[in-house]
C-alpha cells in the first residue's frame, strides 16, 4: 500500500509576514485611539467692574464675578449682572465657534490624543448709582426695557394726572377733587352757637 504525506501549507515569505504584522498593528492601533483619545474643554470666564457682581445665565444663578464655567454647546446666552452699587445689566453674550470645534471636524478632535481648550471671555462694564432721582427712573425704565426685549416681565405705562390743590401728580388716575371754592362743592353751614349761660340751649342768633 503507498502511503502519501498530508499536504503542507506553502511557506510565507520574509515580506508578506511583514505586511500581515504591520496591518495587524494598524489595526490594533485603530481600536485602541478611541480609549486613548483626548477631549475638548470649553470654558467661559467671567469678569466685571466693579468685582463681586452676581451672574444669571439663562435665568440661572452662575456665581460672582471673577468666576468661570464649563459649558458644551455654542450659542447666544441671556446674562443678567447686578451689583449692590450698580446699576443692574440685562443683556446677551455668545461663544464664537472655531472651524476645528464644528460638528464633523470636532468628532476628529476628540480623537486626537491631546487635550484642547477653548476659552470665552466675557466682561462686563457696570454703571454706578446715580443719586439724581430722575436719572435714577431713566435706568430703571432702560432695565424694564431690556426686561421686556428678552421677555423677562410686562408692564403697563402708568397714566399720569393731577390733582388740584398741592399740584402733586397722582400715578393711579384717582377722581379729581373740586377747589374748596368750587361752585360744585355743597356748602357745610357752621353749628348753631352754645350758650352755657342759658342752661345749655342752643341760641340762633
Amino acid at each position: 500500500m503507498m502511503m502519501f504525506d498530508p499536504p503542507t501549507l506553502p511557506r510565507r515569505s520574509e515580506g508578506m509576514s511583514l505586511m500581515a504584522e504591520f496591518r495587524q498593528c494598524i489595526l490594533s492601533g485603530l481600536l485602541l485611539l478611541p480609549l486613548a483619545g483626548g477631549c475638548v474643554k470649553r470654558t467661559v470666564e467671567i469678569t466685571s467692574t466693579p468685582s463681586d457682581a452676581l451672574v444669571w445665565v439663562n435665568h440661572v444663578e452662575a456665581g460672582r464675578t471673577p468666576f468661570s464655567f464649563e459649558f458644551t454647546h455654542d450659542g447666544t446666552y441671556d446674562v443678567r449682572v447686578a451689583h449692590e452699587e450698580c446699576i443692574p445689566l440685562a443683556t446677551q453674550a455668545s461663544t464664537e465657534v472655531p472651524v476645528w470645534d464644528l460638528p464633523g471636524p470636532d468628532v476628529v478632535a476628540e480623537l486626537i490624543p491631546v487635550q484642547m481648550e477653548r476659552v470665552i471671555e466675557w466682561h462686563f462694564e457696570l454703571q454706578p448709582l446715580v443719586s439724581d432721582p430722575q436719572a435714577r427712573i431713566a435706568s430703571a425704565m432702560k432695565l424694564r426695557d431690556q426686561l421686556e426685549a428678552f421677555g423677562l416681565t410686562h408692564h403697563t405705562t402708568p397714566r399720569v394726572v393731577d390733582i388740584p390743590g398741592d399740584g402733586l401728580p397722582s400715578l393711579f388716575g384717582g377722581p379729581k377733587l373740586p377747589p374748596s371754592d368750587s361752585p360744585s362743592r355743597p356748602g357745610v353751614a357752621p353749628p348753631p352757637a352754645y350758650s352755657p349761660d342759658r342752661g345749655g340751649q342752643i341760641v340762633n342768633e
